[in-house]
């Protein structure tokens, strides 16, 4: 991934980030570090297309990443937020998302790297337990399903970061295809 003379403004007025130059290799771990308010997570935000840059360029892979259709994106990272939004469906379906051809024991085996596959198994109906129903989540058991996920998308890269703020709508222009799940009307972030 590659950020080229990156520059974005939340409200057009005042750039949280201004020329940022970045190459995070395959393979790495990177770690953003800096105080509240340092654009950290609207860095990271720019990943999945929440938003674009106001000036440069972010590439995967070689490609603009406003070139790639969502599902190309989604195919090449994974993503895991602070704030987690799990679908009012079985355990199961909320980790098939990133992989719907997963086996069972590609599922147990993400869970278990995650740790939470034991906090599953103890759920009245397991994996097929419903989330809201018979399956409560503490915010951390929440975020660890969503690792999991992204553990079973098995993609080269993966993101992870807080939730990013909402912009005023008339300042930005819209991602080409917005993301949305398939099982809901509300957007997928």
């Amino acid at each position: 991934m590659t950020f080229e003379n990156v520059s974005f403004s939340h409200d057009g007025e005042h750039r949280v980030l201004d020329g940022v130059d970045l190459t995070l290799a395959p393979g790495t771990t990177t770690a953003l570090v800096g105080p509240s308010g340092a654009g950290k997570s609207t860095l990271a935000s720019l990943l999945p297309r929440f938003w674009d840059p106001d000036e440069g360029t972010v590439r995967v892979g070689g490609k603009d990443l406003r070139d790639l259709a969502p599902e190309e994106i989604y195919r090449r990272m994974s993503f895991v937020f602070q704030d987690v939004r799990l679908l009012r469906d079985t355990v199961r379906a909320n980790l098939l998302i990133a992989r719907p051809d997963a086996t069972d024991e590609q599922l147990a085996d993400a869970a278990r790297r995650a740790r939470i596959h034991d906090r599953i198994t103890e759920l009245p109906r397991g994996y097929d337990s419903v989330v809201g129903e018979d399956a409560r989540f503490s915010g951390g058991e929440a975020q660890r399903l969503s690792i999991a996920r992204a553990m079973l998308a098995d993609t080269p890269s993966s993101s992870w970061t807080r939730r990013p703020r909402t912009r005023t709508p008339s300042r930005r222009r819209p991602c080409r295809t917005p993301c949305r799940s398939s099982r809901t009307a509300a957007p997928c972030w």
